[in-house]
């Protein structure tokens, strides 16, 4: 889906609130690149540039085969050596966490070991995601009944449908759960609730923020009126 921009056709004020809402987001931090692993001894580095550099040799590939085959065996143990070095080292460290009554610690440096250690899953490609948003919107388009209505025997009571007030938003806010996975717009948790610390110091001597908060306010009483969701959030 091509991103949403002010002059899009489709551009509501709904996505326009969500755009402002989203200016309040901190930038990430850039990553500094990196070209291998901490954990990959020299030794393997080296065999790698070794059979990498005779690889793009043009002259005499037949006679380099042999020697690629021994590069790459010798590849392949010296990595399972570092892998088990890894292991032991991460091993330790969790036994010294779990000694220091540290259980907390001890468990980030497992998901921390299991995490390099696993295998990632393939990102999904473009098609997968266009289909799984087809059939996520045919599973919550509004479809009217066919049939006869269900028999209420209860008497019906009035609901109120108004626009929810900011204590009720802020009480909504606070029941989120903090880290988890961020979506495709990048706003977690964490964002909204700090947004609302800005809001609502708890010291006198802080100055309030309430820029970002009033926005988030702004946007889910504009949502709830005119049912009218940003269409980032749509797509997610």
């Amino acid at each position: 889906m091509p991103p949403i921009t002010p002059t899009s056709p489709t551009f509501t004020q709904a996505d326009q609130l969500f755009m402002e809402l989203k200016s309040y987001m901190p930038r990430p931090k850039q990553k500094m690149p990196y070209l291998w692993a901490d954990w990959v001894s020299d030794h393997t580095k080296q065999l790698i540039r070794q059979r990498c550099d005779l690889a793009k040799t043009n002259t005499h590939k037949k006679d380099n085969r042999p020697e690629l085959r021994r590069l790459k065996k010798e590849i392949e143990k010296s990595k399972k050596a570092d892998i088990k070095r890894r292991t032991e080292k991460a091993a330790a460290e969790i036994e010294a966490c779990i000694e220091d009554q540290d259980l907390q610690g001890g468990w980030f440096k497992l998901n921390l070991w299991m995490k390099h250690r696993g295998d990632k899953a393939f990102r999904p490609s473009f098609e997968d995601v266009t289909r799984l948003t087809d059939e996520m919107e045919d599973m919550h388009k509004r479809v009217d009944p066919q049939e006869e209505p269900i028999p209420t025997l209860i008497a019906s009571c009035e609901t109120d449908d108004s626009a929810p007030t900011e204590d009720e938003i802020t009480l909504a806010v606070k029941r989120f759960k903090s880290g988890k996975s961020q979506g495709a717009t990048k706003m977690t948790a964490a964002h909204l609730k700090k947004w609302h610390r800005q809001a609502h110091p708890l010291k006198e001597e802080d100055i309030p923020q309430p820029e970002a908060w009033n926005k988030l306010v702004e946007l889910v009483r504009h949502t709830w009126e005119h049912s009218e969701l940003p269409q980032e959030l749509c797509c997610c």
